[in-house]
């Protein structure tokens, strides 16, 4: 294999692990807040009016279809803040 398609690959499996922590840190961050959600799927939440994807931190709230990034933004929309 080419030492591009090496580094690409090296680079594909580093994204796969920041998504991972990604993940694993969000949800302990709703937990530890006591913020109840519903997981729909391996990656997918229903955090009170919004989809979260916590790999990625994009959330959707269900009605408008308005996006955003980031669990602490997720927590300010649920709380009201």
């Amino acid at each position: 294999m080419s030492e591009l398609g090496e580094l690409y690959n090296d680079l594909k499996e580093i994204g796969k692990q920041k998504r991972s922590q990604n993940l694993d840190s969000s949800v302990k961050i709703l937990l530890d807040r006591n913020i109840r959600f519903n997981q729909l799927s391996d990656s997918h939440y229903r955090v009170g009016n919004y989809d979260f994807w916590p790999s990625t931190g994009l959330f959707i709230e269900i009605k408008t279809k308005k996006r955003g990034r980031g669990v602490f933004n997720l927590i300010r929309k649920v709380q009201g803040v």
